[in-house]
């Protein structure tokens, strides 16, 4: 499919925009997963030391409780010991708790600011679908049309065969072939293309009613042709001599 039917310059300048602001959304989600995962870090040595603290608090009331002299000696190295090791990634991770609320809040803007530029895309490249359809349906049209002279031709062998044998031609389909065409939508054509075109006809009807979404049967396929294919009848009951021996009964 050609470049050019399917893009424009501002589809590309948005589809870029577009772009940008995609990568731009992506690097804010993956740093919102890195604060996450520091908040994570960071809450499992908090409970943990959290912990700890919470057995020399027991320590203290068994001690007070028994009148004792209270010994957290092990406890207090132990609690020691993992502040020392882990106070970096609890303070990181309330840093990160904190941090993760502002990219939030620019992930947020960022989705913001995405919404029109993506619809303004898409309302860019459903124009240049438009005008590429416009253009298929002529090259689709034109197609169809390289289909009149077989479709005669094989109507006019159906004709002359049964005019010959008074039994469908043996070829599954092409006798009604003409007739099973005009009734497949799809094979429908713009306006221009069908009978339509002719202004004795088009004249009869406004122009709205007709130049739009609208397709009809190809004018070489319009139902009351009544001369489709004697051309080519013709040309087959001369080779065929028909006439020269009388007709064919």
């Amino acid at each position: 499919m050609a470049k050019s039917k399917i893009e424009t310059a501002e589809m590309d300048e948005t589809a870029a925009r577009v772009r940008d602001a995609r990568v731009e959304l992506m690097r804010l989600r993956a740093e919102l997963v890195r604060c996450t995962s520091a908040v994570g870090v960071g809450a499992e040595h908090a409970d943990a030391l959290e912990q700890l603290r919470e057995q020399r608090r027991e320590l203290l009331a068994a001690a007070y409780a028994d009148d004792v002299n209270p010994d957290t000696s092990e406890v207090d190295t132990a609690i020691a010991e993992h502040e020392r090791k882990h106070a970096a990634a609890i303070e990181a991770a309330a840093v990160a708790r904190d941090a993760a609320v502002v990219i939030e809040a620019r992930i947020e803007a960022q989705q913001d600011l995405m919404e029109p530029l993506v619809a303004e895309w898409r309302e860019h490249a459903q124009q240049a679908i438009l005008r590429g359809l416009d253009a298929t349906e002529e090259k689709f049209a034109r197609a169809l049309d390289a289909l009149a002279g077989p479709v005669a031709e094989f109507t006019a062998y159906a004709k002359v065969w049964r005019e010959l044998t008074g039994k469908p031609i043996p070829a599954d389909g092409r006798e009604e072939l003409c007739e099973a065409m005009r009734g497949v939508p799809a094979l429908r054509v713009r306006w221009d293309f069908s009978p339509l075109k002719h202004p004795e006809l088009s004249a009869r009807f406004a122009s709205e009613s007709y130049q739009g979404a609208a397709r009809f049967v190809p004018d070489w396929l319009a139902p009351d042709s009544t001369d489709f294919a004697a051309r080519e009848t013709a040309a087959l009951r001369a080779l065929l001599h028909i006439d020269d021996v009388g007709g064919t009964r």
